[in-house]
C-alpha cells in the first residue's frame, strides 16, 4: 500500500538577484515518487527529486529542496 503526501512545490522557478533567493510559482500537488537526476549545472552530480502530480493533473519533476509538506489541517 502506498501513501502519498500532499505537498507545495516551487515550479517555474528562477534565481532572483534582488532578494538573493529562488522565486517562482507555488503549486499544490501530491508527491508520488522520489528519484534522482543529474544536476543541471554539474551533470556528474545527482540530486534527489520528487515526482509530483500537480492539482491541474500535470506531472512535474521537482528538486526536493523546492518541496515542502502542505498543511492539511482543517
Amino acid at each position: 500500500m502506498s501513501h502519498y503526501l500532499q505537498v507545495k512545490c516551487l515550479v517555474s522557478r528562477f534565481w532572483d538577484p534582488s532578494i538573493k533567493d529562488w522565486d517562482g510559482t507555488l503549486a499544490n500537488g501530491t508527491l508520488i515518487e522520489i528519484a534522482t537526476q543529474s544536476e543541471d549545472d554539474y551533470p556528474e552530480r545527482t540530486i534527489p527529486i520528487g515526482i509530483v502530480v500537480l492539482e491541474d493533473g500535470n506531472f512535474e519533476a521537482v528538486p526536493m529542496k523546492f518541496i515542502s509538506i502542505a498543511d492539511t489541517t482543517p
